[in-house]
């Protein structure tokens, strides 16, 4: 075979990373609300599989934190305490600053106009409760920004606790969508301390988009599927 052929290998990818996919996905997005259970066979009716690939998924995400086995042996969606809410508030803030200041220095004119294209397709969803659409809107602005750090270590960890977070964010974009303007007008302080390349800016601007929805959330609970 040429080298030039343009083929390259097939990426191998079992059942159970594609409901693994799919699940972290819609925890990360707040899909499912805190305390609410997964069932083994009913999460397999729902993928058209049988258990196995389901149980070997939900427990990589129990072992991420994103799941957690209650005491009577069930699976279901963290129910976080004011003070662990506040402890991931605050490693969130360090951690997604760390890669502000990297994407600050490295981002390109170009990346920054994409960035540019993100909030622009933000801005009409503010005030019209499409809150599924928002949310990975704003996923899709952090993340684009993030991955401009450069950082093959921080993108994981970031991930992982905005998966921890994920069952309270449509609740607090939610909140959010009622006040238009109140989130996005940090979206555009960070895009314009990136032109000026002011990191201090972008990671200010970065931390208190990260309040926002920390601090609804404390003021508006979020009641679990359990309660």
């Amino acid at each position: 075979m040429r080298d030039d052929a343009g083929i390259v290998p097939l990426k191998r990818e079992t059942v159970q990373d594609r409901i693994y996919a799919d699940l972290r996905r819609r925890i990360t997005n707040g899909v499912f609300a805190p305390g609410q259970p997964f069932k083994l066979m009913d999460v397999a009716a729902a993928y058209g599989t049988s258990a196995m690939p389901v149980r070997e998924a939900l427990s990589r995400l129990v072992a991420e934190r994103a799941l957690q086995t209650a005491p009577n042996r069930s699976i279901i969606v963290p129910v976080l305490t004011p003070a662990r809410l506040d402890d991931l508030r605050q490693v969130r803030k360090i951690v997604e600053g760390a890669a502000v200041t990297r994407a600050c220095a490295r981002i390109t004119s170009k990346g920054i106009a994409e960035m540019e294209s993100i909030l622009a397709k933000q801005m009409p969803l503010e005030g019209k409760s499409l809150i599924a659409e928002a949310v990975e809107a704003n996923a899709l602005f952090h993340f684009t920004l993030y991955r401009w750090s450069g950082s093959a270590v921080l993108l994981p960890v970031i991930e992982s606790l905005w998966l921890q977070f994920g069952p309270y964010l449509r609740h607090a974009t939610a909140l959010n969508d009622r006040t238009p303007g109140r989130g996005l007008r940090y979206h555009l302080a960070i895009i314009s301390a990136l032109k000026a390349r002011d990191c201090g800016k972008a990671v200010a601007a970065l931390e208190a988009d990260v309040d926002i929805s920390f601090d609804l959330t404390a003021l508006h609970p979020i009641k679990s599927s359990r309660d």
